[in-house]
């Protein structure tokens, strides 16, 4: 890292947007997933799916939930609409269910909802409707799921699309709270929620915000959202990116559709969605995005960039400072996707060759110890070669804060 040039970036920045208005690059428009079709996966419809990458899992492997209508009793289904674990192999496009089904425990003859595992693989939480989110834990990674019992301290609504996360080192619930998203601290002891802090407002007029899935780094950290925001009165549902955890700062629409689509996942550059169909069916789009950044001073900032997960190596990805971010993106020739940040003047990072099975690049910006950087948002876009295609694209905008 140049440390000079950055400290001179920062002097000369003046307040900015904390995200821009550049969503990550489609590589590929939406198309039904074939690996969630049934059969192979059991069941007649798909309602919602998360992946996360856990400690054991391969390369190129997500640890998965499903949330299943007509689930089978061999695997574990009662009744209404039931879970499923399992596992998933972005690489073959290929979903195996677990043997016998981890969340079995937590399905019941009502309706259980969007199952959604803490990047730790010990802690998750689903919506039984109707109620509260259920909070639930295990011993180890290949245990069986147990419901702890429906978390207290939470208004009455009738959905709440919670997940989990790590903020500052708490264990965190991530849930929709009124027409917007917000963060609630969990006690896991007393199975209860301290008071929510808005990190997403609705993002349309008459809409509501929902199905947040928490987008983390390596220690499970907080850094921005991706989730969906309905206009009411036409149930129009649309993917959208919050990357700043502001409120104030509008989220970027990435999948507009004239239908209803929600609670999706993502491995590496793919996002998955729900679409509310006949039947109730998972799709997918591949992208190129990256993160941008978060920490304190006298820290390291961790930063990754994604693309879709692949056997082919030599894709790489670098990023741009830049003093404000754009109100109206541009397109340049050669690149795909825009730029969206002031081209006047940049300061170029490496973030590094993606390991090709994940599609992650990542790399550390060493932040100094200068108190005078706090509250710092620096504005950034992130800039990937494809190897599979031999394309360069421009990613989403982002910023790099120092909280």
């Amino acid at each position: 890292m140049r440390v000079a040039q950055f400290l001179g970036l920062v002097a000369s920045t003046s307040a900015v947007f904390a995200q821009g208005v550049v969503p990550p690059v489609t590589l590929r428009a939406k198309q039904r997933t074939p690996g969630f079709m049934q059969p192979p996966v059991p069941g007649t419809g798909l309602e919602q799916v998360h992946m996360v990458a856990l400690p054991g899992d391969p390369a190129g492997t997500w640890t998965c939930s499903l949330t299943v209508e007509n689930l089978p009793a061999g695997n574990g289904g009662v009744g209404g609409t039931d879970l499923l674990t399992g596992k998933y192999d972005a690489l073959t496009d290929t979903f195996t269910p677990d043997n016998p089904n981890l969340a079995a425990n937590l399905n019941t003859s009502g309706t259980e909802f969007g199952l959604v595992v803490h990047s730790s693989g010990l802690w998750a939480v689903l919506d039984r409707l109707p109620g509260s989110p259920i909070l639930c834990n295990r011993a180890n990674l290949t245990a069986p799921w147990t419901p702890l019992g429906p978390l207290q301290g939470l208004p009455s609504q009738s959905y709440y699309d919670p997940s989990l996360a790590t903020y500052n080192g708490q264990l965190v619930l991530v849930h929709v709270w009124g027409n917007d998203i917000g963060m609630s601290v969990i006690n896991t002891a007393g199975i209860s929620v301290g008071p929510a802090t808005l990190i997403a407002r609705a993002n349309r007029s008459g809409a509501t915000a929902n199905s947040p899935t928490p987008i983390v780094d390596s220690n499970g950290e907080l850094i921005g959202i991706s989730h969906h925001d309905v206009i009411n009165a036409t149930g129009d549902n649309d993917h959208f990116i919050s990357m700043d955890l502001d409120p104030n700062t509008a989220s970027v629409m990435f999948i507009d559709t004239t239908t209803w689509i929600n609670n999706g996942g993502f491995c590496g550059g793919n996002f998955y969605d729900a679409e509310a169909i006949t039947p109730y069916q998972i799709f997918d789009v591949q992208s190129a995005w990256w993160t941008g950044g978060r920490s304190g001073i006298n820290a390291n900032m961790e930063i990754s960039a994604y693309i879709p997960p692949s056997n082919t190596p030599g894709s790489i990805s670098f990023f741009f400072a830049s003093r404000r971010f754009l109100t109206t993106a541009i397109s340049l020739p050669g690149i795909g996707g825009q730029l969206g940040i002031d081209p006047s003047f940049l300061i170029y990072f490496d973030i590094g060759v993606h390991t090709a099975a994940t599609g992650q690049a990542a790399t550390t910006l060493p932040i100094p110890n200068d108190p005078s950087l706090h509250n710092l948002v620096l504005p950034a876009q992130g800039v990937t070669f494809n190897a599979i295609t031999n394309a360069l694209n421009f990613m989403n905008t982002a910023s790099l804060t120092v909280q």
